[in-house]
């Protein structure tokens, strides 16, 4: 018995030992500033405002329609061809959403003819050339980094040459006709200041009354003209880089 109470004994003392020893590394743990979590890595933010240019070019269709004072009309005749242009433009951007004004201009080669109805024929075919075109549009979109999802309208203007052929104009008329025009599209940024586009516009222009060459007390014809226009662009962009978020 008293084998085991000593043994006892000196146990207690090593614990009571431990506890001493141990002492001074516990409370200076105790009094260590507590370390704050790892702040999370920040995220890279497409930033859309600030001025760009750009190219645009694509494919465009037109359709026109030529109807004379007597009632005789060519019904829809369509052409289509390319078209090559610039533009500028300017964007702000508030949280996911971007709000823009955007100007183009480009050089056009949409031709269309008609030789079977309305008084065209073969021999003096109804020709309409789109020459250039231009538009002065707002733009409305909404951005997931650096994706954006835009719907655009506006003003917009084109050279339209209009003309009945035999060996010399029967009836002509080149003229700029104003109008309006709609659309939407897509746009990527490629890095800091590079973007592409592509999107459709539907233009619609006004009236444009023309005469043969014998008088207009002989016949006057109206013609409407519209245009299907889908474009891709490339954009340089003068705004600031992209951000982070935390």
């Amino acid at each position: 018995m008293r084998t085991a109470g000593m043994a006892t004994k000196k146990l207690l003392g090593g614990v009571v030992l431990s506890l001493f020893l141990a002492a001074p590394t516990i409370a200076a743990d105790m009094r260590a500033p507590v370390k704050a979590p790892p702040r999370a890595a920040a995220v890279a933010v497409y930033n859309w405002n600030g001025f760009y240019v750009g190219v645009v070019g694509g494919w465009g269709r037109s359709e026109q329609q030529w109807t004379a004072t007597n009632g005789v009309t060519t019904g829809n005749f369509r052409g289509n061809g390319g078209n090559l242009g610039g533009t500028l433009g300017y964007n702000w951007q508030t949280g996911a959403f971007v709000l823009g004004v955007e100007v183009d201009g480009s050089w056009s080669g949409i031709d269309a003819t008609n030789s079977t109805t309305g008084g065209c024929s073969v021999a003096r075919p109804c020709t309409a050339e789109v020459s250039w075109f231009g538009t002065a549009r707002g733009r409305l979109g909404v951005t997931w980094n650096n994706f954006l999802l835009y719907g655009t309208g506006g003003a917009a203007w084109a050279n339209i040459r209009n003309e009945q052929l035999l060996l010399s104009p029967l009836a002509a008329a080149d003229t700029t006709k104003f109008g309006w025009t709609a659309g939407g599209g897509v746009e990527v940024g490629l890095s800091a200041n590079w973007s592409a586009k592509l999107e459709y516009l539907h233009a619609r222009f006004g009236q444009t009354d023309f005469c043969p060459v014998a008088g207009c007390g002989v016949l006057v014809v109206s013609d409407h003209t519209r245009l299907h226009l889908i474009r891709g662009g490339l954009n340089y962009r003068f705004g600031g880089p992209v951000v982070a978020r935390y």
